[in-house]
């Protein structure tokens, strides 16, 4: 055997070992082991490369190509979190609602609507973009509390209910088309993350919405600033130091807020639709925590490459749609617009009577 495929094969193994052991990340809390909680960030790539490798063997030796075949039918699952492996999505009908979920983080501190956020971006091109879809139930994160109402009177919703009541937080809002009975935030400690949910009337059915976004990595810009092509190789180094400080602390707030969230869930009266910005993976002990008895609408009917984070860090999903089992999925589509470093999450709901 050449002393290239000798190599190619303690490589092969290596990456079979990581992407196996990414497999444990959904299962093993970042404050015990933050190792793992990397490995899920990063299963998405391993993926990629174990896939090469694939590609590779079938080319020079098919023996070795079956393992890694094998490794892929084991991992469908944690990859269908990532790439949505389904067929045409069903037709919509009238007794379905459209459910939108929208971080636009980018428009956070623009108080002139009629300003340009760059050439391509406005707030009206915002608003026409959202007139154009009409979902049902917006859940939005990060805006600016100018905006509320005036989304509100732009879009014609009915009913609105936000965050930040006591100006402490950040603003999250729920828009519907559907009568808001009652609403509460879920605040957590030591945190400006805030979270709501509200309990909305839909043809005399109460369904519970939430509208999430937990803990940042705070990893966006330290990444600009790696990527600059005139960085030494020491500053590099410690930029990858610093990221990986702060994705670590990062994913230990997210175990506390997720498992605070899913326990909000579990004593729901209603059927639950869960949306938000949950900063972590399909591969993480976050989306392990919120997914408990609930359905990603992405795996159900997503299609492609399920990235949601349009910023400086590749292949990222991070944005969900989950709903209650007894809700079918009807299609489910990512929008590649950059109104934000976030995409929009559109997902067509059949409702149980």
């Amino acid at each position: 055997m050449a002393l290239v495929d000798r190599i190619m094969i303690l490589l092969g193994y290596a990456a079979i070992f990581l992407l196996l052991l990414s497999f444990l990340s959904p299962f093993i809390p970042p404050s015990s082991f933050f190792v793992f909680a990397f490995l899920g960030l990063i299963q998405p790539w391993l993926f990629l490369i174990n896939g090469i490798f694939l590609v590779y063997w079938f080319l020079r030796f098919k023996g070795y190509g079956i393992l890694f075949l094998l490794l892929f039918v084991l991992g469908k699952d944690p990859l269908s979190g990532f790439v949505g492996l389904n067929g045409s999505h069903l037709n919509e009908s009238d007794s379905s609602i459209k459910v939108m979920s929208y971080n636009i983080a980018r428009l956070y501190n623009i108080k002139d609507v009629n300003k340009r956020v760059d050439s391509e971006n406005t707030f009206q091109e915002l608003v026409g973009f959202l007139k154009k879809e009409k979902p049902d139930i917006l859940c939005i994160g990060e805006m600016h509390p100018d905006y509320v109402e005036l989304l509100k009177k732009s879009l014609d919703y009915a009913y609105v209910t936000t965050t930040n009541k006591s100006g402490k937080y950040e603003f999250l809002a729920v828009y519907s088309n559907y009568p808001i009975k009652k609403s509460e935030e879920i605040v957590f400690a030591d945190s400006f993350n805030a979270n709501i949910y509200a309990d909305i009337n839909i043809n005399g059915s109460i369904f519970r919405v939430y509208n999430v976004h937990l803990k940042t990595n705070k990893i966006t810009d330290l990444t600009s600033e790696f990527i600059r092509p005139n960085l030494d190789n020491k500053a590099r180094v410690s930029y990858i130091k610093s990221m990986l400080r702060r994705f670590s602390a990062a994913a230990i707030e997210r175990e506390k807020e997720a498992q605070i969230i899913a326990e909000s869930i579990d004593k729901s009266p209603y059927p639950v639709i869960l949306c938000g910005d949950f900063n972590d993976t399909p591969g993480s002990y976050t989306y392990r925590t919120l997914s408990k008895g609930l359905k990603d609408a992405f795996k159900e009917k997503g299609r492609g490459m399920g990235t949601t984070f349009a910023g400086n860090i590749p292949a990222l999903k991070i944005d969900y749609i989950f709903v209650d089992e007894r809700i079918e999925v009807k299609s489910h589509r990512i929008e590649r617009i950059l109104f934000s470093d976030h995409f929009p999450l559109i997902a067509t709901l059949l409702l149980p009577k």
